[in-house]
């Protein structure tokens, strides 16, 4: 811009700041370029947390022990002994890693979402009783990722009678919530499917 443009343009539209010293606006300056290194900082910090929380989830899965773990005892850990050793700054970056149980339990969810997503599946349904004489309705879907894939869908606590309507109920109520995105779906007879067919 031509400077005597810009010089009617800050006495036209900024004239409240015509009379006001160089220093002024060299401390404005300074001010936007720690309020945008500040906000570069955080998005580090945020993206740093997140590649924290995956490799933590990671090495839960691999040692298979509960999600829980990572919020009740790994988190609460490290970040008692990051604030002995180094102090409450570092520490309270620390609560910023989203390990909680909910958060991470939908993130695996999500992921097996968006890998049978748009494949041809099938839903293997069954009732189990558990040491404490609880029924259990577990279901698990089978589809095919450049190889046979079997994972577990959900395992939902069966309230009252394990009648037909009530375990179709709880698919139902199951299969409206997270799945919308699935738009067609074909039942599939078992022994045409096969164990390892990826037709």
């Amino acid at each position: 811009m031509k400077p005597n443009k810009l010089k009617r343009h800050f006495e036209t539209l900024h004239s409240e700041y015509v009379s006001k010293p160089k220093e002024f606006f060299e401390l404005k300056l300074k001010s936007y370029e720690k309020q945008k290194s500040f906000f570069k900082e955080t998005a580090s910090v945020n993206k740093k947390a997140l590649i924290a929380s995956y490799i933590v989830s990671y090495k839960i899965v691999r040692r298979k022990k509960p999600n829980a773990v990572g919020e009740e005892l790994i988190l609460q850990a490290a970040t008692e002994i990051v604030e002995t050793m180094f102090g409450d700054n570092f520490s309270k970056q620390l609560q910023s890693i989203p390990l909680s149980n909910d958060t991470v339990a939908e993130d695996v969810q999500c992921q097996l979402f968006s890998k049978f997503r748009d494949k041809l599946f099938s839903i293997q349904l069954d009732e189990a009783t558990d040491s404490n004489e609880d029924a259990h309705f577990i279901a698990y879907v089978r589809f095919c990722d450049n190889m046979p894939v079997v994972k577990l869908l959900f395992c939902k606590p069966i309230e009252l009678k394990a009648t037909v309507l009530a375990l179709f109920a709880i698919l139902n109520d199951f299969m409206n919530e997270p799945l919308n995105f699935i738009v067609e779906m074909e039942v599939l007879i078992p022994h045409l499917f096969g164990n390892s067919s990826c037709n």
